[in-house]
């Protein structure tokens, strides 16, 4: 669902801005080797694509090894805030961003919720609230060095 949903998102933001968009592959496999090799065959048919969005981490990272390999100029972009996102950042080639979702801080945030509700009480969105957690889009400006887990601090809100 959640693959789903972010490819809804970018098919609606690219319309909007009257840009074609070419689906590669519905399941990829989950690893960079099938992004990367359905990446390769989509540039062959597309060879002045200018961007590659991955939908997840290791799509990305699949797809600016076939960009590269392909000596194509298209930039990459992904999703989720990986460390082999942030490596591909670090290399400087086509991986130029990721939106980083903060697993670190999102475990966190599990982790007190599950506390909350053990000491009685009522979990966040059962009592009319949501809870709100922000992104970080990582490029080479802010891309966590080496070891690192977080690109910048994130924060999370309790919504009426």
């Amino acid at each position: 669902p959640a693959l789903q949903s972010r490819e809804k998102g970018l098919k609606e933001v690219l319309d909007a801005a009257g840009i074609e968009l070419v689906v590669v592959g519905e399941a990829l496999g989950f690893s960079a080797e099938s992004a990367q090799k359905s990446v390769e065959a989509a540039l062959q048919a597309n060879p002045d694509a200018k961007a590659v969005v991955g939908g997840f981490g290791s799509l990305g990272v699949g797809a600016a090894a076939a960009v590269t390999a392909a000596g194509s100029s298209a930039i990459v972009v992904s999703m989720n805030g990986d460390p082999e996102e942030y490596a591909a950042i670090r290399e400087g080639g086509a991986f130029v961003a990721t939106v980083a979702d903060g697993h670190e801080f999102g475990g966190e945030a599990a982790c007190q919720i599950a506390a909350d509700m053990i000491a009685g009480n009522a979990a966040p969105g059962t009592a009319g609230k949501q809870i709100l957690a922000t992104s970080v889009l990582v490029t080479a400006d802010n891309v966590p060095a080496e070891g690192a887990s977080e690109a910048t601090p994130r924060k999370f809100y309790q919504l009426p």
